[in-house]
């Protein structure tokens, strides 16, 4: 949506719909209240503002009365007037849009966009010459008689669409009365032309003897016709009940009909809405998707209770086939090295929470003297009572996207370990949450393809909710168990696939509002955690495009916002972060989880910086910004994407990391000077990107 789209909602006073497709004509829909515009070219921004305030005119202005009323006057007649008074009242109501009008008409009307050059006005019917008075102007020579100024005059004051449709009927039936005596004088002055003059004429001329002479011979021919026998015919049909000169008088008649109709015309705004199409681009293909996702997408998350009872099945087959060893102890050195990484992220969560209610907090004066401050009366005027409004805290929620694809098979242990101590911050905190593994590979619950809505598909997907608010601590132990001992190894329905990322991000633009309203969250904030390029999706546009360009047009529902629709996986996701954002205007962040070697980071380069990828030069550059940041803090942060905060995250870095100094009883001072430095350097890395994620969260 470019700036004059916006302007144009501002000015409806509503937040009408403003869709560009491959029309020759801007529209407005006041039914639906849909103002459709072409997608022009050679167009200045003066002329595109003044048609797109003249179709704001009707979208405040024109009821829809006036599609269902009666007359019999042309259509084209109640246009012209209903025109003049839109504009009007536009101009009066956004009176610096006069200026728009006015130059805009005007390089119209120098690029001949009425039909007029060189023509007399003076011979233009009274509809057409009303159209260009009021539109191109009367510099452009257009004059009226005095009878012709009454419809003028009126014009300028119609108010109602009654005041229209009254004007209309009388300026054709005033235009049809007058052409009517025009025709009928003509008519007078070619009978009173002498006939016997005409004759004499024939008589005189020498030419018309000859032309009969040689045409003599050949009505002797076969082809004479004998006048008896046209008589006979003629009585054959009268006999039939059929009059020859009955088929005359109804064609007289109705080329006669044609020729009024064409008189009493409005061909200026005919010729300029034909040369205003030739300025769209009518061969562009404009497909219009929506964020809505259609009713016939079965419900793609898997709740945590089948998850447990999938997994808890296949884990038992495994142990006793061998498949799964045995990982208690190692599971629980995992909860106790959790516990101080976990506190961590509450003690920030809350001291940011604090600050930020400090920083909210207003002091006022009650107006009632503070007796205990009379003292200080010659040095201070602080002496009344004050009193602190403490606002009140948002409800936090959060939504992790988890990457369930093959890709991560190398870091998905120790992902899902930095994803179980951000669910155990939140239940700690009191915060609504919920994880759910974008996943290929449920066939237990597969569609084999899926419609997101009437023009988006995407392969089969499903979400997986591994963890939840909802879950009692038996249920959350029971899941970490179960997903910790690796189930993509032990479980066919669980096993990793390809990454449906945009299609969850499809998804998710709805569900976040649900999970909201549910949860009764006012602050909720999307965590995807991922290593990759999500799949692409598909438009079902196989039948255009093969003779013309193709614009795909993504439309959010709710806000109304228009937005290209790419057809490259990456910029897909990008398009969808940023619908989410700007729907819910909520803290989207992500999580890259990755190797550090020069391929792998050329990949996290290639896919997020669009810029840098041009030029080889620029990616070794950054390439080796990103090696010093991860070496020094551990992390790499990117924050030129549709994420707030994107952290390039090596695998190596992704596990749990204990924050407390621990030192031996009997260790020596060099060894406490030793492990004091390992501490600060372990700290500082690990301790960068849990500061940086807490305060956006919080």
């Amino acid at each position: 949506m470019n700036k004059t789209d916006l302007l144009a909602k501002l000015l409806a006073s509503e937040n009408i719909d403003i869709i560009r497709a491959g029309v020759s004509t801007a529209s407005f829909d006041i039914v639906n209240r849909v103002l459709t515009l072409p997608q022009w070219q050679d167009m200045t921004e003066t002329i595109e503002m003044m048609l797109k305030a003249h179709e704001i005119g009707h979208a405040l202005f024109s009821p829809i009365e006036l599609l269902v009323n009666d007359s019999k006057t042309p259509k084209s007649y109640i246009n012209v007037i209903e025109d003049v008074r839109i504009e009007r009242k536009v101009k009066s109501i956004f009176p610096g849009l006069r200026k728009d009008f006015v130059q805009g008409y005007k390089e119209l009307n120098e690029r001949d966009f009425f039909k007029i050059a060189n023509k007399d006005l003076s011979k233009f019917n009274l509809i057409n010459r009303i159209n260009l008075h009021f539109k191109a102007g009367s510099s452009c020579g257009v004059t009226f008689t005095k009878q012709e100024m009454v419809f003028v005059e009126r014009a300028k004051t119609c108010d109602t669409v009654s005041d229209v449709i009254a004007l209309s009927n009388d300026i054709y039936a005033f235009s049809k009365a007058d052409y009517k005596d025009k025709k009928a004088e003509q008519q007078e002055q070619q009978m009173s032309q002498d006939p016997d003059d005409s004759f004499e004429e024939y008589e005189n001329d020498d030419s018309y003897d000859d032309e009969y002479n040689d045409d003599s011979d050949e009505t002797e021919s076969d082809d004479y016709q004998d006048p008896d026998d046209s008589d006979e015919e003629s009585d054959e049909f009268e006999q039939d009940g059929i009059n020859t000169n009955d088929f005359k008088n109804e064609e007289s008649e109705e080329s006669e009909e044609k020729e009024e109709e064409e008189a009493l015309e409005a061909t200026t705004q005919e010729s300029f809405d034909k040369n205003l199409g030739e300025l769209a681009d009518t061969e562009l293909t404009v497909i219009n998707h929506t964020t809505d996702v259609g009713s016939t997408l079965h419900n793609p998350i898997i709740g945590f209770k089948q998850v447990l009872s999938d997994l808890t099945e296949d884990y038992r087959n495994g142990v006793e086939q061998g498949w799964v060893r045995d990982r208690n102890e190692e599971l629980k050195t995992f909860k106790t090295e959790s516990n101080n990484y976990v506190n961590y992220l509450v003690k920030e969560f809350e001291m940011k929470k604090s600050a930020r209610r400090y920083a909210r907090t207003t002091i006022a004066k009650t107006g009632g003297l503070n007796v205990n401050k009379l003292f200080a009366h010659t040095i201070s005027d602080n002496l009344f009572k004050s009193i602190s409004t403490v606002t009140d805290e948002k409800n936090h929620g959060m939504i992790f996207l988890l990457d369930w694809s093959g890709s991560m098979t190398n870091v998905m242990e120790d992902t899902l370990k930095q994803v179980i101590n951000l669910a155990m911050f939140c239940q700690r905190s009191s915060i609504a949450f919920q994880v759910l593994a974008f996943s290929s590979t449920c066939e237990k619950y597969a569609n084999n393809s899926e419609k997101l809505n009437a023009s988006i598909q995407c392969d089969d997907f499903n979400l997986l909710e591994l963890f939840s608010n909802k879950m009692t601590t038996t249920e959350f132990n029971k899941m970490v168990t179960l997903t910790l001992a690796r189930p993509w190894r032990y479980s066919r329905n669980y096993r990793l696939g390809n990454t449906p990322l945009n299609a969850s991000l499809l998804y998710m633009v709805d569900y976040i509002g649900k999970f909201t309203r549910i949860n009764n969250v006012e602050k909720t904030s999307l965590v995807v955690l991922t290593d990759g390029v999500s799949n692409r999706l598909r438009s079902d546009d196989r039948n255009y495009g093969r003779n013309g360009k193709v614009l795909h047009k993504l439309r959010d529902t709710k806000t109304k916002k228009d937005y290209v629709f790419p057809q490259d996986a990456e910029d897909q996701t990008q398009l969808l972060l940023k619908v989410i954002k700007d729907r819910y205007e909520i803290p989207v962040i992500g999580f890259y989880i990755s190797g550090t070697n020069k391929r792998q980071i050329y990949n996290f380069i290639y896919s997020y910086m669009q810029d840098v990828r041009k030029d080889y030069g620029d990616m070794f550059t950054m390439y080796e910004q990103i090696r010093s940041s991860v070496r020094k803090t551990g992390v790499f942060t990117l924050e030129t994407t549709a994420y707030d905060e994107l952290y390039f995250l090596p695998e190596s870095n992704n596990k749990s990391t204990d924050v407390e100094l621990e030192i031996k009883p009997n260790a020596s001072t060099s060894g406490m000077a030793r492990e004091f430095g390992k501490f600060l350097g372990r700290g500082k890395k690990s301790l960068v990107v849990l500061n940086k994620f807490i305060k956006l969260v919080a």
